[in-house]
Protein backbone atom coordinates (compact mmCIF):
# COMPACT_ATOMS: atom_id res chain seq x y z
CA UNK A 1 0.00 0.00 0.00
CA UNK A 2 1.27 3.45 -1.14
CA UNK A 3 0.82 6.14 1.50
CA UNK A 4 1.77 9.93 0.84
CA UNK A 5 1.64 12.27 4.01
CA UNK A 6 2.92 15.59 3.70
CA UNK A 7 2.74 17.38 6.97
CA UNK A 8 2.43 20.97 6.38
CA UNK A 9 -0.23 23.79 6.25
CA UNK A 10 -3.70 22.92 6.66
CA UNK A 11 -5.83 22.52 3.25
CA UNK A 12 -8.55 19.98 1.82
CA UNK A 13 -8.17 16.59 -0.26
CA UNK A 14 -10.72 17.95 -2.12
CA UNK A 15 -8.59 21.02 -3.22
CA UNK A 16 -5.34 19.41 -4.28
CA UNK A 17 -7.94 16.86 -6.11
CA UNK A 18 -9.26 19.92 -8.28
CA UNK A 19 -5.92 21.55 -8.80
CA UNK A 20 -4.76 17.97 -10.05
CA UNK A 21 -8.33 17.18 -12.01
CA UNK A 22 -7.09 20.43 -13.89
CA UNK A 23 -3.96 19.91 -14.67
CA UNK A 24 -4.84 16.28 -15.72
CA UNK A 25 -7.27 17.53 -18.29
CA UNK A 26 -4.84 19.46 -19.99
CA UNK A 27 -3.29 16.51 -20.05
CA UNK A 28 -6.16 14.78 -21.75
CA UNK A 29 -7.96 13.07 -19.48
CA UNK A 30 -11.96 12.90 -18.81
CA UNK A 31 -11.51 13.99 -14.94
CA UNK A 32 -14.58 15.14 -13.32
CA UNK A 33 -15.36 16.27 -9.76
CA UNK A 34 -18.82 15.33 -7.65
CA UNK A 35 -20.16 14.43 -11.42
CA UNK A 36 -22.85 11.96 -11.67
CA UNK A 37 -24.79 9.94 -9.14
CA UNK A 38 -23.06 6.60 -8.38
CA UNK A 39 -19.68 4.86 -10.07
CA UNK A 40 -22.46 3.53 -13.10
CA UNK A 41 -23.89 6.22 -14.08
CA UNK A 42 -20.44 8.54 -14.03
CA UNK A 43 -19.23 5.28 -15.78
CA UNK A 44 -21.33 5.28 -18.38
CA UNK A 45 -21.32 8.80 -19.28
CA UNK A 46 -17.81 9.13 -19.13
CA UNK A 47 -17.74 5.89 -22.15
CA UNK A 48 -20.07 7.87 -23.91
CA UNK A 49 -18.06 11.24 -24.11
CA UNK A 50 -14.87 9.21 -24.61
CA UNK A 51 -16.62 6.89 -27.17
CA UNK A 52 -17.29 10.48 -29.04
CA UNK A 53 -13.96 11.65 -28.51
CA UNK A 54 -12.36 8.86 -30.13
CA UNK A 55 -14.51 9.17 -33.20
CA UNK A 56 -13.74 12.63 -33.50
CA UNK A 57 -9.78 11.15 -33.63
CA UNK A 58 -9.00 12.63 -29.77
CA UNK A 59 -9.52 9.88 -27.56
CA UNK A 60 -8.83 11.03 -23.93
CA UNK A 61 -5.78 9.19 -22.13
CA UNK A 62 -8.24 8.16 -19.44
CA UNK A 63 -10.62 9.21 -17.16
CA UNK A 64 -10.59 9.43 -13.22
CA UNK A 65 -13.54 10.76 -11.05
CA UNK A 66 -15.53 11.11 -7.58
CA UNK A 67 -19.30 10.85 -7.61
CA UNK A 68 -22.02 12.48 -5.47
CA UNK A 69 -22.57 9.85 -3.04
CA UNK A 70 -18.26 9.48 -2.58
CA UNK A 71 -18.92 13.47 -2.42
CA UNK A 72 -21.54 13.50 0.65
CA UNK A 73 -19.49 10.41 2.02
CA UNK A 74 -16.31 13.23 2.04
CA UNK A 75 -18.20 15.57 3.89
CA UNK A 76 -18.71 13.24 6.85
CA UNK A 77 -15.74 12.04 7.20
CA UNK A 78 -13.30 13.96 5.20
CA UNK A 79 -11.62 10.69 2.52
CA UNK A 80 -12.66 10.76 -0.92
CA UNK A 81 -12.94 7.22 -3.36
CA UNK A 82 -11.04 8.52 -6.60
CA UNK A 83 -12.47 6.27 -9.33
CA UNK A 84 -9.98 6.11 -12.21
CA UNK A 85 -9.09 4.10 -15.22
CA UNK A 86 -9.24 3.04 -18.68
CA UNK A 87 -12.99 3.38 -20.45
CA UNK A 88 -14.91 0.28 -22.49
CA UNK A 89 -17.27 1.73 -25.43
CA UNK A 90 -19.25 0.08 -28.12
CA UNK A 91 -18.80 2.24 -30.54
CA UNK A 92 -14.38 2.93 -29.94
CA UNK A 93 -13.28 -0.14 -27.72
CA UNK A 94 -10.82 0.51 -25.57
CA UNK A 95 -10.02 4.19 -24.57
CA UNK A 96 -6.91 5.22 -22.85
CA UNK A 97 -4.49 4.53 -21.34
CA UNK A 98 -4.38 0.96 -18.82
CA UNK A 99 -5.71 1.47 -15.73
CA UNK A 100 -2.59 0.74 -13.42
CA UNK A 101 -0.75 3.33 -15.60
CA UNK A 102 -3.64 5.76 -14.91
CA UNK A 103 -3.66 5.25 -11.26
CA UNK A 104 0.06 5.98 -11.21
CA UNK A 105 0.21 8.71 -12.71
CA UNK A 106 -2.90 10.23 -10.98
CA UNK A 107 -0.99 9.41 -7.38
CA UNK A 108 2.10 10.92 -8.57
CA UNK A 109 0.00 14.26 -9.67
CA UNK A 110 -1.75 14.25 -6.06
CA UNK A 111 1.66 13.95 -3.87
CA UNK A 112 3.01 16.66 -6.47
CA UNK A 113 0.25 19.03 -6.35
CA UNK A 114 0.28 18.90 -2.43
CA UNK A 115 3.53 19.49 -1.81
CA UNK A 116 3.43 22.45 -4.55
CA UNK A 117 0.80 24.21 -2.37
CA UNK A 118 2.16 23.08 1.04
CA UNK A 119 -1.00 21.70 1.98
CA UNK A 120 -1.27 18.18 4.11
CA UNK A 121 -2.92 15.50 2.08
CA UNK A 122 -3.00 11.53 3.01
CA UNK A 123 -3.00 8.94 -0.38
CA UNK A 124 -4.31 5.29 0.00
CA UNK A 125 -3.90 2.68 -2.51
CA UNK A 126 -2.85 -0.66 -3.12
CA UNK A 127 -1.22 -0.31 -6.32
CA UNK A 128 -4.19 -2.33 -7.98
CA UNK A 129 -5.87 -1.08 -10.95
CA UNK A 130 -9.01 -2.62 -9.68
CA UNK A 131 -8.62 -0.04 -6.14
CA UNK A 132 -10.03 2.94 -5.58
CA UNK A 133 -7.53 5.33 -4.69
CA UNK A 134 -8.60 7.48 -1.26
CA UNK A 135 -7.52 10.91 -0.58
CA UNK A 136 -8.15 12.24 3.23
CA UNK A 137 -7.28 15.66 4.31
CA UNK A 138 -4.63 15.09 6.85
CA UNK A 139 -5.66 13.50 10.22
CA UNK A 140 -8.56 12.03 9.28
CA UNK A 141 -6.58 8.37 9.77
CA UNK A 142 -5.81 9.68 13.21
CA UNK A 143 -9.31 10.54 14.47
CA UNK A 144 -10.76 7.63 12.71
CA UNK A 145 -8.17 5.64 15.00
CA UNK A 146 -9.08 8.22 18.33
CA UNK A 147 -12.81 7.41 17.48
CA UNK A 148 -12.23 3.44 17.74
CA UNK A 149 -10.12 3.41 20.76
CA UNK A 150 -13.09 6.06 22.26
CA UNK A 151 -15.59 3.58 20.95
CA UNK A 152 -13.59 0.70 22.06
CA UNK A 153 -13.28 1.87 25.44
CA UNK A 154 -16.46 2.81 26.07
CA UNK A 155 -18.29 -0.41 24.99
CA UNK A 156 -15.70 -1.77 27.86
CA UNK A 157 -16.96 0.41 30.60
CA UNK A 158 -20.66 -0.43 29.57
CA UNK A 159 -19.50 -4.11 29.38
CA UNK A 160 -18.17 -3.72 33.01
CA UNK A 161 -20.86 -2.24 34.07
CA UNK A 162 -23.40 -4.72 32.97
CA UNK A 163 -21.20 -7.24 34.54
CA UNK A 164 -21.22 -5.13 37.73
CA UNK A 165 -25.11 -4.56 38.18
CA UNK A 166 -25.36 -8.50 37.35
CA UNK A 167 -22.96 -9.35 40.15
CA UNK A 168 -25.11 -7.28 42.47
CA UNK A 169 -28.28 -8.81 41.13
CA UNK A 170 -26.99 -12.34 42.19
CA UNK A 171 -25.58 -10.67 45.61
CA UNK A 172 -28.70 -9.33 46.12
CA UNK A 173 -30.81 -12.25 45.18
CA UNK A 174 -28.38 -14.46 47.25
CA UNK A 175 -29.44 -12.03 50.36
CA UNK A 176 -32.90 -12.59 49.66
CA UNK A 177 -32.59 -16.29 49.39
CA UNK A 178 -31.06 -16.26 52.81
CA UNK A 179 -33.37 -14.12 54.52
CA UNK A 180 -36.10 -16.35 54.20
CA UNK A 181 -34.59 -19.48 54.82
Amino acid sequence: MRRYNSNKADGSARDILGAVFEAMRKRGYLARMNFSCCSGCAGYELAEKASALALKGKPPAGCMFWHRQDEESYQRSGTLAVRYGQLSTEAAGKVGKESKVIGDELVAAIAAEAERQGRPVEVEWDGSPDSVIWVSDVGTAQRKADEQRRDEERRQRWAEEDARREQERVLEQTRFMGDGI
